[in-house]
């Protein structure tokens, strides 16, 4: 864990290197805020999307099974509709063409031209691609969306390692104030470039509400005091969008987002990334 806290300006930037060091950390370290805390309220359950903070700790420990298996269902449909394959030139000789072989022609062989054809194979490997996941979202957000979102994001991951691209995740939380009096920024290591996606895990992480309604509420109430007390006491703050973006971003998670539902414009977004990584799509 390292920590960056300038005093004056009230900006707070924490890093943990793993998720296992981030989950011991929210659930051992006393919060700093001594009203109320959100992350334990014990209401509410279709906007936490658990009972209690212990029963999402458990989950964010052992991974959300049912959630796993929602996340795999959307990142399917999704991927049906997103090539999995990138187009590379090859050269074909024939016995016409657009370039001209001498050396075949002098040996006699008919098909000295040649030209050049699009093929489909896997991606080259070699440059790993910083992925950073804002799961900071507003109260207005449905779980239907934060799943959706979290889907369309374990499926990029999946499709840039397939296409030999190795990934590292980031959980990311920026959460500012009303008043513009600081910013709170959390970046977890929650995949390592190379380590295998383990889907239970991640779908706790980037798709379940209590991802950040509970634990990130907790990592809230943990803040230096002159920050908790401009925000636990006026709804937690506000969101905000992370100062590191990676290689590639998902913003903040606002009310209204309703593209992360369809399957065709998650698809879109999918192709537009692959792309703007550098990868032909046909």
């Amino acid at each position: 864990m390292r920590t960056e806290y300038d005093e004056v300006k009230l900006n707070f930037t924490q890093y943990f290197d793993s998720w296992g060091e981030y989950v011991k950390h929210v659930t051992t370290v006393p919060p700093t805020y001594r009203g109320q805390l959100s992350s334990e309220r014990q209401r509410d359950t279709g906007f936490f999307g658990t009972p209690s903070f212990d029963a999402a700790t458990e989950l964010a420990r052992t991974g959300w099974a049912e959630g796993a298996d929602r996340v795999n269902e959307l990142a399917t449909r999704i991927m049906h509709k997103v090539t999995s394959l990138i187009e590379l030139p090859r050269l074909v000789y024939r016995d016409e063409g657009d370039m001209f072989d001498i050396a075949l022609a002098l040996e006699g062989e008919s098909d000295c031209w040649f030209g050049t054809e699009s093929e489909y194979s896997e991606g080259p490997g070699g440059k790993v691609t910083r992925i950073v996941f804002n799961c900071t979202v507003s109260g207005g957000l449905g779980q239907d969306v934060i799943i959706a979102r979290g889907a369309v994001c374990l499926a990029l991951v999946e499709a840039l390692e397939y296409l030999g691209r190795p990934v590292e995740l980031i959980l990311n939380i920026s959460d500012g104030t009303h008043s513009d009096k600081g910013v709170g920024e959390l970046y977890v290591t929650v995949k390592d470039a190379g380590e295998p996606v383990d889907v239970r895990r991640l779908a706790f992480m980037a798709a379940h509400p209590s991802s950040f309604r509970r634990l990130g509420f907790r990592w809230i109430e943990q803040l230096p005091t002159p920050m908790v007390s401009t925000r636990c006491n006026v709804g937690y703050g506000r969101c905000c969008e992370a100062t590191d973006k990676g290689d590639i971003y998902f913003g903040m998670g606002m009310y209204g987002e309703r593209q992360w539902t369809n399957p065709t414009n998650a698809a879109a977004f999918l192709l537009d990334t692959l792309r703007a990584q550098g990868f032909e799509i046909e």
